[in-house]
């Protein structure tokens, strides 16, 4: 599903991966659907009403009215003084045959909304080239 919503929203998928110092506009779609959303998120969004989400949270964004497992999770990104918490709970999670990656921010760089931003390129490239897509 997610290399076809790549495909019909880009003409070049791989700027998806995009992220240096402005998340409303490094890799912005090239088209929508609906096409609505190019006039009310990231660059144009900003623009129009100031504060608005930055392209990544209305491209993937997933609400659940209910919880959601873990039986999924692929990678953990932490502070690298928080490694030995999340080797714990990978441990305790108890997913055998399965390899739960965790990665440390990049150069000691704090948790936050604008780490996680800027580093996702690297998360999701991790990702991608485990699954082979």
């Amino acid at each position: 599903m997610a290399a076809r919503l790549l495909h019909a929203c880009y003409s070049q998928p791989d700027r998806y991966l995009e992220t240096s110092d402005d998340p409303f506009v490094d890799g912005a779609p090239d088209r929508t659907e609906p096409p609505e959303l190019l006039e009310h998120n990231g660059e144009r969004g900003r623009a129009k009403h100031d504060r608005c989400a930055d392209r990544r949270a209305w491209t993937w964004e997933l609400r659940s009215t209910e919880p959601v497992p873990f039986d999924q999770l692929a990678l953990i990104h932490v502070q690298p003084n928080q490694y030995r918490d999340a080797r714990a709970f990978v441990r305790d999670l108890g997913a055998p045959g399965r390899r739960i990656r965790i990665e440390q921010t990049r150069g000691g760089a704090p948790a936050g909304t604008s780490t996680l931003y800027r580093q996702s390129n690297v998360m999701l490239g991790i990702l991608l080239s485990e699954k082979g897509e």
